[in-house]
């Protein structure tokens, strides 16, 4: 518990004091799904890279480049919707990328199972449902 109150507290601490406790939390837990896509568009990049698939390699790389920018740049109370729609869009594309050419194990079907839990984490119930339902039109349209 003393990593994730060390992570949260840190990212609390970048967020303005007049902001209020919900934006706060929006703002934590879009930040926390821009570091873990990050961290895994590296780790997958890097393993297209062993497996000589250099242009997911290349998405992946300049995925996880667009979403620290987003991270640095937009993090504030004031751009919070952009921020949550960059990271969705980035998210959307890169999963049905993998999704259709078969990600770097050639089991790509797997990436679009996330989706839904990453899109209601970041807008709610209510928008995150509406994404993950746009996401599934653009499956169903990529399967065609």
């Amino acid at each position: 518990m003393g990593l994730l109150r060390t992570i949260t507290s840190y990212l609390t601490e970048k967020v303005d004091k007049n902001v209020s406790p919900n934006d706060t939390n929006r703002l934590i837990t879009n930040s926390i799904v821009a570091i873990t896509s990050v961290l895994f568009y590296l780790l997958f990049g890097i393993i297209g890279v062993l497996n000589e698939n250099y242009l997911l390699a290349l998405i992946l790389g300049l995925a996880a480049a667009i979403s620290l920018l987003a991270y640095y740049f937009l993090f504030d109370a004031s751009k919070i919707d952009l921020f949550s729609n960059v990271i969705l869009t980035i998210s959307a594309v890169v999963f049905l990328y993998c999704f259709a050419t078969g990600g770097a194990f050639g089991t790509g079907f797997l990436w679009i199972f996330p989706f839904p839990i990453i899109a209601i984490a970041i807008k709610g119930l209510d928008k995150g449902t509406r994404f993950s339902a746009f996401f599934l039109v653009a499956i169903i349209i990529t399967c065609v």
